[in-house]
């Protein structure tokens, strides 16, 4: 039983994705939950193809309290907030994914500077965020993973999905109490009823370019999309004090655009993704969810 056991494990780590049937939920190796083990492999494989500076990962993973906790080693843990409680977290395959009622649901992730990018000189720091979702709505403006509050003037970053299924990826900083943006949002809606796996990267070179769209790319199921653009004088991010937010967009004090759907995991890494990395983690992640 030992020896099947270290083989079992060893396939796990070395296969470029983990098997699809469940099989029995309460079925243990050796009084270790299996869907324990497979996070733990699913996070150490997710964690090697991010490679370094990851800011974050949030596996939608049971706790005994209200925490999501942070998989990387930066204990940047976020909340179940607006009424999203753990009974609201099922069981897909071999992990388990969050159901946002579109309604009052997120993950409020705080404030950190783990989650801001600023850089030195004429660059900002590269960033990449990274997400599986299930939209029951492709027609809503819905937030995956945002940095950003309209009215308080507190831009940093959003990634949503937007009206007809399109994926819009922004960035912006304040100044004097008005806003310099550049953004990139998709020509035509890739995103489907479903699960999908979005990708947003930002190469950094936005002030030296003097538009930072050049820079910015999206994928989903880990192609590039094609995007269209807009920039009104961006000069740069910024470290502002507005809060992270997975499942949430806040256009206003109060008011958001709130994911309706289901969350399986995110991350923010300092580092812009490589097509390469994308589609290894895209491989990885078909192995543990139904896409």
């Amino acid at each position: 039983m030992r020896i099947v056991t270290i083989v079992f494990i060893i396939l796990l780590l070395t296969s470029p994705c983990f098997p699809v049937d469940a099989g029995d939920e309460d079925f243990k190796i050796k009084n270790i939950n299996l869907d324990k083990l497979t996070t733990r492999l699913f996070v150490s494989k997710l964690s090697s193809l991010l490679g370094n500076d990851i800011r974050g990962i949030w596996m939608m993973q049971r706790n005994d309290d209200d925490k999501v906790r942070d998989e990387s080693s930066n204990s940047n843990t976020g909340t179940l907030s607006g009424g999203l409680a753990w009974t609201d977290v099922y069981k897909t395959n071999w992990a388990y994914k969050a159901i946002l009622n579109g309604t009052t649901d997120y993950i409020d992730l705080g404030d950190s500077d783990d989650f801001s990018f600023v850089g030195a000189g004429d660059l900002d720091h590269a960033f990449s965020i990274v997400s599986l979702v299930y939209f029951d709505n492709v027609n809503l403006n819905q937030g995956i993973l945002t940095k950003y509050n309209t009215n308080d003037h507190f831009y940093e970053y959003y990634f949503e999905k937007i009206s007809s299924g399109r994926l819009n990826f922004l960035i912006g900083n304040p100044i004097s109490g008005s806003v310099d943006i550049s953004q990139i949002y998709e020509s035509s809606g890739s995103v489907s009823f479903g699960w999908n796996f979005v990708v947003a990267t930002y190469d950094g070179r936005g002030i030296s370019l003097g538009v930072a769209n050049l820079g910015m790319k999206m994928y989903h199921n880990g192609r590039l999309v094609s995007v269209l653009s807009s920039d009104s004088g961006y000069t740069g991010q910024v470290n502002t004090t507005t809060n992270c937010f997975i499942g949430a967009h806040e256009v206003s004090t109060g008011a958001f655009n709130f994911l309706d759907g289901d969350i399986a995991f995110s991350a923010l890494v300092g580092t812009e993704l490589s097509q390469q990395q994308i589609t290894r983690i895209y491989e990885l992640v078909r192995g543990i969810y139904d896409i």
